[in-house]
């Protein structure tokens, strides 16, 4: 099993559509450079359609529904290649969407998008930039990861890993769940000349494992967690909860659980000498189990059982009477 690398015509188009109205405007840490060359081309490029019908719907959306982050990206993996649709999950179009009119018309009309603005020739122009993205991404990633994952969840892992990049974004990076595929996409990043984007580096190359275990966690959580034996977080974690986009409680408990696997992923990496300084960098956070969670991951690593199967006893870390461990200081 291997790792896919990509850069997604169907991911990209929402981009490009998400540059002609105010979505960044709204979100302002997510805009690309205006100095880099890419989106300077899709800026020259695309903004004499600014006012087609797709568009103008997406403006819509965007202003009265909650189609921000990572819900335009995960709504984009579940169309077809030729941008139509068999069936939508669950998320985001029921969940964030609310199973919207407005969505569906949305998306018959990007078909009329890419037709009209001739995407096809502008994605070719540009294929030879994206395979060197693609390339300097798949030199740094570890080849040896999934097996790390099987042999972590002492499972074989039965899906497609996919790396997808997302140029025209930044400061973000996210796990997307289509059926058997496990796709993390992520946002670019850039050096002071903000001309040349990365998409990841040797700092963090925990990144891609954090990022793959969303769709094994997460549904851990909704299975077993129950938020009524947790006790309230206090009200400063969760404004810095809020902060970071991760509102709900069984958000903070997916993070809270991932997190604590990529410190033990991290000790594979670079070894075990830079543990406390990760787990003072999630406390300073906010992630206040991280000690707790940790100890009892380390604790499951000696077991003989898969962690589907002995997921509840991390859980109930999170129900113990807060103490002031774990408050923060």
């Amino acid at each position: 099993m291997k790792i896919k690398y990509t850069l997604d015509k169907r991911t990209e188009i929402m981009e490009i559509m998400l540059t002609l109205t105010d979505y960044f405007d709204r979100i302002p840490k997510l805009r690309v450079p205006t100095e880099f060359d890419y989106a300077v081309d899709v800026k020259n490029y695309f903004s004499q359609y600014k006012n087609h019908r797709a568009v103008k719907l997406l403006t819509e959306i965007i202003h009265e529904l909650s189609f921000n982050y990572d819900a335009p990206i995960a709504l984009m993996w579940q169309l077809n290649s030729d941008f139509s649709i068999n069936e939508l999950l669950k998320y985001p179009f029921e969940t964030r969407l609310g199973r919207s009119p407005k969505v569906l018309e949305f998306i018959k009309e990007i078909r009329n998008f890419t037709i009209d603005s001739k995407y096809d020739e502008f994605y070719k122009k540009h294929t030879r930039v994206y395979q060197k993205w693609i390339e300097d991404t798949k030199s740094k990633v570890d080849e040896n990861l999934l097996d790390y994952m099987d042999n972590f969840y002492k499972e074989k892992l039965e899906r497609d890993y996919i790396i997808n990049l997302m140029p025209l974004q930044t400061h973000c990076n996210y796990a997307v769940e289509n059926g058997d595929q496990s796709i993390c996409n992520l946002g670019a990043k850039f050096s002071e000349n903000k001309l040349e984007p990365y998409f990841l580096s040797q700092k963090n190359l925990d990144l891609i494992q954090h990022e793959f275990s969303h769709p094994l966690i997460n549904p851990l959580t909704d299975k077993y967690f129950d938020a009524r034996r947790m006790p309230p977080l206090p009200d400063e974690v969760k404004e810095k909860m809020r902060n970071l986009a991760y509102g709900s409680i069984s958000t903070y408990v997916n993070e809270q659980i991932i997190r604590c696997t990529t410190i033990l992923y991290s000790n594979n990496l670079y070894g075990e000498e830079y543990e406390e300084t990760l787990i003072k960098q999630e406390e300073d956070i906010g992630f206040i189990h991280t000690r707790a969670v940790l100890q009892a991951l380390k604790e499951y690593e000696k077991q003989d059982v898969p962690l589907r199967k002995y997921f509840p006893k991390i859980l109930e870390e999170f129900y113990k009477p807060l103490n002031n461990s774990l408050l923060l200081n």
